[in-house]
């Protein structure tokens, strides 16, 4: 959060197009082509990296890993949102904002 910006349960996010990706055994490899930097997810991670191939807010990213893995612990979305904040600050991910409401007419 050094930028000020600051990532809440309810933020939207969604990955960036300046990458390169792989799946490597399971997990997801990330290449940032404009920097260069190769970025390795881990299984949960990856998931997470997949969840965000469409806008998607955080509370429904750690709700789907809370019931996909058995093993998260108390502190995922906490753990989820620190994650998102490193990929943001890498420019991998950027927050979007919510779709309008269009109201019945």
């Amino acid at each position: 959060m050094a930028d000020g910006v600051s990532l809440t349960p309810t933020s939207r996010v969604v990955r960036c197009g300046r990458f390169a990706e792989a799946e490597v055994d399971g997990e997801v490899v990330v290449l940032h082509v404009e920097r260069g930097t190769c970025y390795g997810l881990n299984r949960v991670g990856s998931r997470v990296w997949q969840l965000m191939a469409a806008p998607i807010p955080i509370t429904n990213i750690v709700s789907t890993i809370r019931n996909e893995f058995d093993d998260v612990p108390e502190n995922c979305e906490r753990d989820v949102l620190e994650l998102l904040d490193g990929l943001r600050l890498e420019g991998l991910i950027e927050i979007v904002s919510a779709p309008p409401i269009n109201p019945k007419q």
